[in-house]
């Protein structure tokens, strides 16, 4: 299962950024993969209006990008563990290349699986 946000949890994104930062539950089967996939059979939908688990409405073009900015973050985190780089440098990219919460729930809870997950 995997949910699109707009916002922190609150209903509010401080940057911006169509990726404000993503959870994913790997204590419950969750993953990066199944995130791609998910997103992947939603833009099959015929749809215009999208209403996030949180954060503000968005439209099709706003979810095409956050889908967009997934691949982004596949391939960088991917491409720093490549080059054997720390978790802290993958959370500072993180924030400063797509607007994540540095004390957000997913840097906090769902990097150490994403590194895993993704490491080549």
């Amino acid at each position: 299962m995997a949910s699109f946000n707009t916002g922190n949890g609150q209903g509010v994104n401080l940057t911006g950024s169509s990726t404000f930062s993503f959870y994913i539950d790997y204590n419950t089967g969750g993953s990066f993969a199944g995130r791609e996939k998910t997103a992947d059979a939603a833009l099959k939908l015929d749809f215009d209006t999208v209403v996030p688990g949180h954060g503000p409405v968005t439209n099709r073009a706003g979810f095409v990008k956050w889908r967009s900015d997934i691949t982004a973050i596949r391939s960088r985190i991917t491409g720093m563990l490549r080059e054997r780089k720390t978790k802290e440098d993958i959370s500072r990219m993180l924030v400063t290349e797509f607007g994540w919460d540095p004390m957000g729930r997913a840097m906090q809870s769902s990097l150490d699986g994403m590194m895993a997950e993704l490491k080549p």
